[in-house]
C-alpha cells in the first residue's frame, strides 16, 4: 500500500508542476507584446528617430549658410 501512495503523489507533484508551468506560460504570453506590435513599435521608433535626424541637418545646414 505504502508504494502505491508514493507513486500517487509523486504523480500529483508532477501534475501540480505541470499546471503551474502550463498556467505562469499563459501569463506571460499574455503579458509579453506580440512580435507584429515590437515590428511596429520598431518602425514608428525608426520613423520618428529619421524624422528628428532630418530637422538636425536642415538645421546645420542652415546655421553653416549663415556663418
Amino acid at each position: 500500500m505504502t508504494p502505491i501512495l508514493w507513486i500517487a503523489i509523486l504523480i500529483t507533484c508532477a501534475a501540480s508542476i505541470g499546471v503551474a508551468y502550463l498556467v505562469a506560460a499563459d501569463f506571460w504570453r499574455d503579458r509579453s507584446p506580440s512580435s507584429r506590435d515590437r515590428v511596429a513599435n520598431i518602425h514608428r521608433e525608426a520613423h520618428d528617430a529619421a524624422g528628428r535626424l532630418t530637422a538636425l541637418y536642415h538645421q546645420a545646414l542652415k546655421d553653416m549658410r549663415r556663418h
